[in-house]
């Protein structure tokens, strides 16, 4: 069955946002690129992929300015209702030129990019010398099925298959029907490279908190974020 797709899906994954994200958001990966940022306050800053730009206000809050940057038509609707500075266009071909922003913040969005060696190639492009890319990505091991978790011995646990094997993968839920992409770590991190920039940073952050949810997600954390360096 062929995915919908992000426009058909786009009112959908707004409700699922909100103004404080999904868990994986909130609880995970906010704390983590806030700490991996630091101060952003007066920095030209893309959101490159900014869906329906719940990260965009964020950055917004805390001084950036921000180009808000977004491929499908519905999403980049929703959320310039809320803020300004949208661009409709997608990863692989930038509309800026070179050496542009101060920052570059792609957050949870390569998984969805089909030619994602072209958008880090891209983001590489318009960062400024000295500049930084904030990437947040699923970690592959959870990539390689629309959903990895079974039940084993009454813990979940997660299959892994064809790790190595770059894939496309129809996933569903909550009335979302989108295609995610997988791809083994060591294309990303030989992408970034190629592109000529250099690793800062690397975490894979715990959820926050004390509770089930938190506990039943760090057994095997499905996130990473990095900081890259264009020198």
């Amino acid at each position: 069955m062929k995915p919908a797709g992000w426009e058909a899906s786009a009112e959908a994954w707004a409700a699922s946002q909100g103004e404080l994200g999904d868990f994986s958001r909130h609880r995970v990966l906010d704390p983590a690129i806030e700490r991996l940022l630091g101060p952003v306050e007066g920095l030209l800053t893309l959101d490159a992929g900014a869906g329906e730009g719940r990260y965009s206000r964020v950055l917004k809050s805390r001084g950036a300015q921000v180009v808000s940057l977004e491929p499908c038509l519905r999403l980049a609707q929703i959320g310039s209702q809320k803020s300004p500075n949208w661009v409709r266009a997608g990863a692989e071909a930038l509309p800026f030129r070179a050496s542009t922003f101060d920052l570059v913040v792609c957050y949870l969005v390569l998984i969805d990019v089909p030619d994602f060696r072209a958008a880090i190639r891209e983001m590489a492009r318009v960062t400024k010398p000295d500049g930084r890319l904030a990437i947040a990505n699923m970690n592959p091991f959870a990539t390689t099925k629309p959903d990895p978790r079974i039940i084993w011995e009454n813990r979940q646990v997660m299959i892994v298959d064809n790790y190595l094997v770059e894939q496309r993968q129809h996933v569903s839920w909550k009335g979302i029907d989108i295609a995610n992409y997988h791809r083994p770590l060591s294309a990303y991190i030989q992408a970034f490279l190629a592109a000529g920039l250099i690793l800062e940073a690397f975490e894979e952050p715990p959820a926050q908190g004390d509770d089930e949810a938190a506990a039943r997600y760090n057994r095997a954390p499905w996130h990473h974020a990095m900081m890259w360096r264009k020198p």
